[in-house]
């Protein structure tokens, strides 16, 4: 129900992005559907082909007797039963005699896949589940694979000369390469970004049993990079980087005593990372006497002085390089392991509290949520200064949240841009997001469907909308969502007023837009914190639209005060991104009836650091009136007064239904 929940949301507001004209969906669960698919993809360029993937009838795994040539632009969407948060992936393996990748990603071809777990795919050349072949593209999330191996290099995915790789959310085991590159290798003018993974017990014949790096660019956030405690597999490096820049922000590297964490002899740089040698690692795999901690350094330059710290790091044998005023070298994180095999600070950890606070060279002090899928940075001590914890995992500040945190938040610094943000049963939260287009010319918006963690929301997916225009002409064939980046809003309590909350953003790097951490200060209360009853018409409040017009609609907020706040989500008469809102909550209420003055940004100012309040115009737009025929139907009527909108009137359909409001 929740995964249904969440991708009715993303349909309500739009489709899939794409580069290419339309969207063409299918869905299959058979290889002879899937195979039928992609050659439909590779015969019509000019569209995008979305193939969703729903497990077998009969619970077996998904078999392919051939490697899939990627030669276009297409999406391959697991559908599996899902569970809390990465859910329950379709699980692909090579049907019976044979032997090659699961997927060949040809040049200026994409392959965006997620919900997908490839196991037991191996190849005779590079890449032993996927060859991303020179100047291709291969986006993954929430991918796990699973005992990939090839006789060349990266044993799970090979990225070619000038390609571009990027994974989130995914899992790397049991991979191995004959060469380089147990889990990844990179080659030269490639770009690597791994951000929130998993990369555990692979191995490689020669160097870089997680990642080698062969002349590319490099850049894991927020991961974990391990062995596993009872089969220790690496024999040499995790990761080796000869040429090449290789980028470590907020990561946890796990060695044995007889290994290496990172070998390198160009520029490497890391900020916010541990690096710790774990002496359990050889003894629980050789059941053996302990090893002395000292027989191999974690970190190697071989005299190359291409390690740089940027500050916040820490290693436990002092051989990082680190000597930067914040770094820790040779300190015990001091540390747990979850089931997960995920480590937790304990209590007194100086992993906690301990990392930066605000940007460092450009960069974010820290993804917005760590490997647990809380929002971060949090305020562990309250003091209201919110701090990262250094390395993937952070530690809770603060109780967790729940109906009050439906509500309107924005940065008081920033007035002109916000958030809306609606708790839904399940523990299911919707965020929009109404801002401005990084050249300032126009406005922009973002909307996205995530979980409650915590004190915390998370949305992993925040999309904006392309495609659109106002009024009749408007097409929901037209409308295209593409992923700008995932958004936490963290709460040290349920007001967030004296002790404003933290909003972070960080950005997908192709999107066009920047990295966001801002203050979140409470704007509207549905709910009040101190447990006072809501408005009796509280059970309006909610997103609604029109099924004939996916990819616009409107958050509707009956204010425990009395007032109603609206920001309906749309276009301009040219096509742009537009926004209304009437958060002055001077709407007229009268029975069942609806009236508010609505305002737009005429004056805009550009998204991120250049966002300047004083260049923000609002303007009266005219006027939205929203009759309810019953809980969840209401007609949507508009009357502007700007040129080129007009008035018209839309039957709109409840889509959210907030926590509480039964």
């Amino acid at each position: 129900m929740k995964y249904f929940l969440i991708t009715l949301m993303l349909v309500a507001f739009g489709s899939l992005s794409s580069a290419h004209g339309e969207t063409i969906s299918s869905l299959i669960d058979n290889e002879v559907d899937l195979n039928a698919q992609l050659t439909l993809a590779e015969n019509d360029p000019s569209n995008h082909y979305l193939i969703r993937i729903s497990p077998k009838v009969d619970g077996t795994s998904f078999r392919v007797s051939a490697t899939y040539d990627i030669s276009t632009s297409v999406t391959l969407q697991g559908e599996g039963v899902k569970t809390e948060t990465t859910g329950r992936n379709i699980i692909i393996t090579p049907g019976a005699g044979f032997s090659g990748p699961l997927f060949r990603v040809m040049t200026g071809a994409r392959l965006s896949a997620s919900g997908l777990e490839p196991d037991g795919f191996a190849n005779s050349g590079d890449g032993g589940t996927v060859d991303v072949e020179q100047g291709g593209s291969f986006v993954g999330d929430r991918l796990k694979f699973k005992n990939s191996s090839s006789m060349g290099n990266g044993g799970a995915v090979n990225c070619g000369p000038n390609s571009y790789c990027h994974f989130r959310d995914s899992r790397f085991f049991f991979g191995h390469a004959a060469k380089n590159g147990g889990g990844i290798s990179v080659e030269n003018g490639a770009r690597l970004l791994v951000e929130n993974s998993l990369l555990r017990a692979n191995s490689a014949g020669i160097f870089g049993c997680h990642i080698n790096n062969e002349g590319g660019d490099v850049t894991v956030v927020g991961s974990l990079l391990s062995e596993k405690i009872d089969l220790d597999r690496c024999i040499n490096v995790g990761g080796e980087n000869p040429f090449g820049r290789f980028t470590l922000r907020g990561v946890h590297w796990e060695t044995d005593v007889t290994n290496d964490a990172l070998d390198t002899t160009d520029t490497t740089v890391t900020m916010g990372s541990i690096v710790y040698k774990n002496p359990r690692l050889r003894f629980m795999n050789t059941q053996q006497a302990p090893v002395d901690n000292s027989v191999q350094s974690q970190c190697n330059d071989f005299g190359s002085g291409q390690m740089v710290s940027e500050g916040f790091n820490m290693d436990s044998d002092g051989s990082c390089f680190l000597n930067h005023a914040t770094d820790l070298p040779n300190t015990d994180p001091l540390i747990s392991y979850d089931n997960r095999g995920i480590p937790q600070p304990l209590a007194g950890s100086p992993m906690i509290e301990s990392g930066p606070v605000d940007f460092v060279n450009n960069e974010l002090p820290c993804i917005y949520k760590d490997l647990n899928g809380l929002g971060r940075p949090q305020d562990f001590d309250l003091d209201g200064v919110f701090t990262c914890d250094r390395g993937p995992v952070e530690v809770q500040g603060g109780v967790d949240i729940g109906a009050p945190q439906s509500a309107a938040f924005y940065d008081t610094g920033r007035n002109g841009e916000g958030a809306f943000v609606e708790i839904l049963e399940n523990g299911i939260a919707v965020v929009s997001f109404y801002t401005y287009s990084p050249d300032g010319m126009n406005m922009a918006w973002f909307v996205g469907s995530g979980q409650v963690k915590g004190n915390s929301v998370v949305v992993d997916e925040m999309q904006k909308a392309t495609g659109g225009v106002f009024g009749a002409g408007f097409d929901p064939g037209k409308i295209v969502r593409t992923r700008v980046g995932g958004m936490s809003l963290v709460f040290p309590d349920c007001n967030a007023i004296g002790n404003p909350g933290r909003l972070n953003f960080t950005a997908d790097p192709d999107s066009g837009f920047e990295n966001l951490l801002q203050k979140a200060s409470r704007l509207t209360s549905i709910y009040n914190c101190d447990g006072a009853a809501p408005a009796a018409n509280v059970h309006r409040s909610g997103a609604f639209y029109a099924p004939e017009r996916s990819g616009e609609g409107i958050f509707v907020q009956w204010l425990s005060d009395g007032r109603v706040v609206l920001v309906f989500y749309t276009f301009d008469t040219d096509g742009n991104p537009f926004w209304l809102t009437s958060v002055s909550g001077d709407a007229l209420i009268n029975g069942a009836t609806v009236t508010a003055n609505m305002l737009y940004a005429d004056g805009k100012t550009e998204f991120g650091a250049n966002f300047n309040p004083a260049e923000v115009n609002l303007l009266p737009w005219g006027t939205v009136t929203l009759t309810y025929t019953d809980d969840n139907n209401l007609n949507f009527a508009y009357n502007s007064t700007v040129a080129g909108f007009g008035a018209g009137n839309h039957a709109y359909t409840r889509l959210t239904k907030l926590l509480g409001t039964d």
